[in-house]
């Protein structure tokens, strides 16, 4: 195992065990058994572990589903879907508010993903700008509120949900 991927499964052990995303790279460090040095050759911050966790998690098959041309159900129920992998962890780090964020972060890699997905459908940039972050922010505030709850409904009805605003879009 390469140590970012270390790294980032000792990060999901401490908030998990600790029920806080608050932790610093020195307990992230002693925990993963590396130095600070180290550390910082792969990332730059605590929060940079948490962004990279969420690509690996939910966002790095993505344009292989939009490549294959599945349809945006089986795209956002796989979406969904990722985030049961590290359940707790997300859990805990999508309850935790303010700048840098987990929620900032996730609106910010959705909304340059779902531009790229309406740049097919519309060229006026103002209208993409717009349809991007609205349904950024839709995607997420549901993801946040299904984790929140426990995750009690499986991801493709969470997934159904969601896509009832996409009534009309064709993918």
């Amino acid at each position: 195992m390469d140590l970012k991927k270390l790294i980032a499964l000792r990060f999901i052990d401490i908030i998990t065990e600790n029920k806080t995303s608050k932790i610093t790279v020195t307990q992230l460090c002693d925990t993963a058994g590396v130095s600070r040095t180290s550390f910082y050759k792969h990332f730059k911050d605590v929060y940079e572990v948490i962004e990279y966790i969420f690509i690996q998690d939910a966002m790095r098959n993505m344009d292989m589903y939009v490549k294959n041309k599945l349809n945006a159900r089986i795209i956002m129920e796989n979406w969904f879907a990722s985030f049961c992998i590290h359940k707790e962890f997300y859990r805990i780090a999508i309850a935790e508010n303010g700048q840098n964020s987990l929620i900032e972060t996730i609106i910010s890699l959705v909304e340059e993903y779902n531009r790229k997905i309406f740049s097919t459908i519309t060229d006026d940039e103002t209208e993409l700008e717009y349809c991007a972050y609205k349904y950024s922010v839709l995607q997420v505030m549901l993801m946040k509120k299904w984790m929140l709850d426990g995750m009690k409904i499986p991801p493709e009805k969470i997934a159904k949900i969601f896509l009832t605003d996409y009534i009309g879009l064709q993918f």
